[in-house]
């Protein structure tokens, strides 16, 4: 949609301001997420002299980060490329659900139960998912949850629902 308003925009043999659209826009969503990392550490300590702070190595990185994003949104303005796909919200929407289910009912639910669950609103996120093996591997999942962290870890998580 946005592709074809810049074309619109563009005279007749010319081509549009953005070339790949889905380069663009990545390139821009990644500065957001690099600028607001830069941000978050702002408040770390930096280099001082020759030893490293605790904010050296994120900022070297987000360096990096900005540095790519940089290059992307120059290709999604020059390299011709792939336009937007579909925006599918189905996916995230799902995942989402399934963290804020976990946070939410783990205290009441208990690590077993809870655990399952999550692992079967996660399996919504796709229409490719077969029920019956996402059973099976929501079972061996929470069976590995619980190993590890109720038993392996000794977290403080309920085991089963408190009543």
């Amino acid at each position: 949609m946005l592709e074809a308003t810049v074309k619109q925009r563009a005279a007749p043999g010319s081509r549009p301001l953005i070339a790949s659209p889905r380069n663009f826009w990545g390139g821009i969503a990644l500065l957001v997420v690099s600028l607001t990392a830069l941000w978050l550490v702002s408040g770390l300590s930096g280099m001082r002299g020759y030893t490293f702070g605790a904010g050296t190595m994120p900022r070297l990185i987000i360096g990096l980060l900005i540095a790519l994003s940089i290059g992307l949104i120059g290709m999604g303005l020059v390299i011709k490329g792939a336009s937007l796909p579909r925006l599918a919200l189905r996916g995230p929407l799902m995942l989402f659900a399934a963290i804020i289910f976990f946070a939410v009912a783990l205290s009441s639910l208990g690590i077993v139960l809870t655990s399952f669950f999550t692992y079967l609103i996660a399996g919504l996120a796709s229409k490719e998912t077969r029920w019956g093996e996402a059973v099976i591997a929501g079972a061996c999942m929470t069976v590995f949850c619980t190993a590890l962290f109720y038993y392996g870890l000794s977290l403080p998580f309920p085991l089963w629902p408190s009543l």
